[in-house]
């Protein structure tokens, strides 16, 4: 770079530091013509400490003072003080500062020391990582002329003609810090010194300044689990993504979080690696753009998406592939795994990873089936629920394409992903298709999108775990509709390419998958009929009898809110009175936390469910009275339950002296009151709710909307979602007939005589 290149890009800098772009041009000329008259008072002695920048900064000054008829300078600071930028425009509201508050026997010295300091903070400007000393120095001497309490400092200060350079200058400065340090008691003025001298220092001895950094220390409260998850390769490019988990390990005594976490998680952690980045910047920033678009658009499975497969490339990718697997060409085997890749919606790295390890690619009865084994947490239940809950399998067999009979016969050999893409490519090249790797093992999801199905029965057919797919958690499905589906998804292919993938006939199975906690109808009927009992039985007016009551009472009302709410086991469970609009019967839930916010949803109550909470609060007001004059806290307690500035459900326990203390409702305080009347988990709702809702016939996503189940873009009320209140009412209505069904009913609290 040329010499007159660089005194021009420093000017330019001098330029925006002293003016900033918020003053108009005839203030830009007067912050410069008081400058330029700044500059005059140094004295001629200071010039050689300053080098080759002060005559820089003077020859900027005086270029546009002379363009300045008038001074403006006081009119400037009222402008910038004003409009609140005396601290952003620090320059500027130095050099105008007013001193007509100064004596006039000191306009000399503090102008010295003004300019002085002005060229000092330029100097450090240069150097580099010393703009909270300049800020401190610039408002110290812009405070000496407008402050009282910071006047007394000028005095204070050395007298600049007394110094012969800025070396001396910076001796006499630490002396007269130090003396003050040692006598004077006024911290301010001190203070003020030590901003000045700190500038003076640093620019004479071309001190470059501190970076200081802070020790933030971490408490992990629980014990993390981290894994670090590959994606395939992404469309178009060899840019590979690998996911980065936290999962937080089970606390004993806390919520249930078998089936999904409920704390924080902090969006997702990406790890791309790019085998070759471009030498642009400008291109590795469009490169950038374009991966994060990439990322943000796999989730949208629409028609016209231009991210996925299209009709015309499916025909040909199957044709072509065909064709190999007939040839018995040296190719056949990476035909293989492509046509395996379109079937199970998975990349061929993890269909050999997973064969390898549970062996998902077997020949049942002379025909190649993909075997996928789903295990959820529910599907394990205690030993005396056995005979309550039904039987499931954790195996889920799907027939294949018959023409990969003898590539199965053959021995499956490891995948390799460069042959793949060289016939990939070809097959472009010949058909004017744009398969990638990702837009055939993305096919089966796009296509199920588009067909209606659900997310969660997506997820199970591509060998997904609940971790990744929460919703697979709380199903229980049944194996024939899987079964047709996927039928369905297969002829749909073949019959783009004219051919059929000559499946074997499809038996119906009386076989189910994932959670247990599917109640039977008896099951489900009697368990609210055993909670229900003692809110019937015959009771005195005592206080201990209401106690009794009414943790019996706020146990039957948290069974059947949860219920029809599919609420999930956490602390003080349905928050506050406020979260409920009794003129549109509708809860606002907050129950899990996710992507550094809240994943609330508004659901409606059925009329049963709504009938319970009027009578809770109706409960409420009557053992507020009641127990108003022997045990105010109750009564206070109640109180604030009816004006939302208390949890709504509580229990009543006895604490030794204390009497009676009321404590929110919390996964272990449920187990104390339910005692034995529960043998599985608290969470059964959630699962027996979503599987009925299933089977119902309701659509993937208000299922997922009423559960809370949505990932970033699937947004049951979303800006763009075309779903509205009127489908949550639909599952509100369908809720009310299970309960009417299984002849659960709202029941009416305690009532005074």
């Amino acid at each position: 770079m040329s010499q007159k290149i660089r005194r021009r890009k420093m000017l330019v800098r001098l330029n925006r530091l002293l003016t900033p772009r918020s003053l108009n041009k005839q203030h830009r000329l007067a912050v410069f013509q008081r400058l330029n008259s700044l500059l005059n008072s140094i004295p001629a002695d200071y010039w050689g400490s300053f080098g080759q920048f002060l005559p820089k900064v003077e020859g900027l000054a005086r270029r546009h003072a002379q363009c300045q008829i008038s001074d403006n300078s006081n009119s400037v600071f009222e402008s910038l003080r004003k409009s609140g930028q005396l601290t952003g425009a620090h320059y500027a509201a130095a050099i105008c500062t007013p001193i007509c508050h100064i004596e006039p026997a000191d306009h000399e010295k503090y102008e010295q020391w003004l300019a002085i300091t002005l060229l000092c903070c330029l100097q450090l400007e240069n150097i580099g990582s010393h703009q909270s000393a300049i800020q401190c120095a610039l408002r110290e001497i812009r405070l000496i002329a407008t402050e009282t309490k910071h006047k007394s400092l000028l005095q204070s200060l050395p007298d600049p003609r007394e110094a012969s350079s800025l070396w001396e200058l910076n001796l006499a400065l630490r002396t007269a810090r130090a003396d003050m340090d040692a006598h004077s008691r006024n911290e301010e003025e001190l203070r003020g010194l030590s901003y000045l001298h700190v500038v003076i220092n640093d620019a004479y001895n071309n001190r470059t300044g501190i970076q200081r950094t802070r020790t933030i220390r971490v408490t992990i409260e629980r014990e993390q689990q981290l894994s670090l998850k590959s994606d395939p390769v992404l469309d178009d490019n060899d840019i590979e993504v690998a996911e980065l988990r936290v999962t937080p390990s089970p606390t004993a005594g806390g919520p249930d979080e078998t089936d999904e976490p409920l704390l924080v998680r902090p969006g997702q952690v990406l790890r791309v690696q790019v085998p070759g980045p471009h030498k642009s910047t400008a291109i590795q920033a469009l490169q950038g753009q374009r991966l994060a678009e990439q990322l943000s658009i796999r989730n949208q499975s629409l028609p016209c998406s231009y991210d996925q497969a299209t009709d015309w490339d499916i025909q040909h990718l199957i044709a072509e592939l065909l064709a190999q697997l007939q040839e018995d060409a040296e190719s056949a085997v990476t035909a293989g795994w492509l046509l395996l890749s379109l079937c199970s919606g998975r990349d061929s790295n993890w269909l050999w990873q997973a064969h390898q390890k549970s062996k998902i690619l077997q020949l049942m009865k002379g025909h190649p089936c993909l075997v996928i084994t789903h295990r959820v947490p529910a599907g394990i239940q205690k030993d005396h629920a056995d005979q309550l809950l039904p039987e499931i399998s954790d195996k889920l067999y799907l027939a294949l394409p018959s023409q990969l009979t003898a590539w199965f016969g053959a021995g499956i050999q490891s995948p390799i992903s460069s042959d793949a893409t060289s016939l990939l490519k070809a097959i472009n090249e010949r058909h004017l298709t744009r398969l990638t790797l990702g837009r055939i093992s993305r096919y089966l999801k796009h296509s199920y999108i588009n067909e209606g199905r659900d997310r969660a029965e997506i997820a199970l057919i591509r060998g997904m775990t609940h971790q990744e797919r929460p919703a697979l958690s709380y199903s229980n499905f049944d194996v024939n509709p899987l079964v047709e589906h996927y039928y369905a998804y297969l002829n749909a292919i073949f019959s783009l390419a004219n051919s059929s993938p000559q499946l074997p006939p499809r038996r119906p199975i009386a076989r189910r998958l994932g959670s247990r906690l599917n109640l039977p109808k008896n099951v489900l009927q009697n368990w609210f009929a055993l909670l229900a009992r003692p809110l019937s039985a015959r009771r005195d007016a005592s206080l201990q009898a209401a106690v009794t009551f009414h943790n019996a009472y706020v146990i039957y009302t948290w069974a059947l809110l949860s219920f029809a709410t599919g609420h999930r086991d956490v602390t003080a469970p349905l928050g506050q009175l406020s979260d409920y609009n009794s003129k549109q019967k509708s809860w606002w839930i907050s129950d899990k936390e996710v992507r550094h916010g809240l994943a609330a949803r508004t659901v409606l109550l059925p009329e049963t469910a709504a009938q319970q909470v009027t009578h809770y609060l109706d409960h409420l007001h009557a053992l507020a009275t009641r127990t108003n004059f022997v045990v105010p806290q109750l009564s206070q307690r109640c109180q604030s339950a009816l004006q939302s500035s208390g949890n709504l459900l509580f229990a009543i326990v006895e604490a030794g002296d204390l009497g009676f203390v009321t404590q929110d409702l919390t996964p272990k305080l449920l187990n104390t009151l339910l005692q034995k009347r529960q043998p599985w988990s608290r969470n059964w709702p959630r699962h027996h709710l979503r599987s009925e809702l299933k089977r119902r016939g309701f659509s993937g996503e208000i299922i997922d909307g009423w559960m809370g189940h949505e990932e970033i873009g699937e947004e049951a009320l979303g800006r763009h979602s075309c779903l509205s209140m009127q489908h949550l009412q639909r599952i509100a209505d369908a809720i009310e007939n299970i309960l009417n069904t299984h002849k659960i009913e709202a029941h009416s609290g305690w009532q005074t005589r």
